[in-house]
């Protein structure tokens, strides 16, 4: 899944779909004239993803205003509706073993959102594709 637009944005897969965990690869780029800065984790873990999948359905469903998931090595993701229907999506991934962090945020317009929703659920599904049971 990729959200975002030409100037910034963040793609997200499921990886390790056998395992008890549920792991991300996670790349976020942002481009302007004349400057370009990507950050690729390939392990990112989702603390407690069997809350964060309850907590998208809900948001999906307009139950809850916000969620945040817990990643590895005290990084997040925080996803919010603003009033005028958009999500804004706020991440900060982390490699502690090297120092480095990497924070940004992406806007996504009404129309995708529940797109948005569905594929993110469908990414915390303990079984991938599987959106309707964590």
């Amino acid at each position: 899944m990729r959200i975002g637009d030409q100037t910034t944005g963040l793609t997200l897969e499921r990886v390790e779909a056998a395992s008890r965990f549920c792991t991300w690869r996670c790349e976020a780029t942002a481009v302007v004239a004349g400057w370009k800065c990507a950050a690729v984790h390939d392990k990112v873990t989702i603390d407690g993803f069997e809350e964060a999948f309850q907590q998208m359905l809900d948001f999906s469903i307009l139950q809850i205003p916000r969620v945040e998931i817990a990643l590895s090595e005290g990084g997040w993701m925080r996803i919010k509706r603003d009033f005028r229907g958009r999500i804004v999506v706020r991440y900060r991934l982390v490699r502690l073993d090297v120092g480095a962090a990497v924070e940004g945020e992406v806007v996504l317009e009404a129309e995708r959102a529940d797109v948005f929703c569905r594929d993110l659920i469908g990414l915390l599904s303990k079984r991938t594709g599987s959106p309707t049971h964590p």
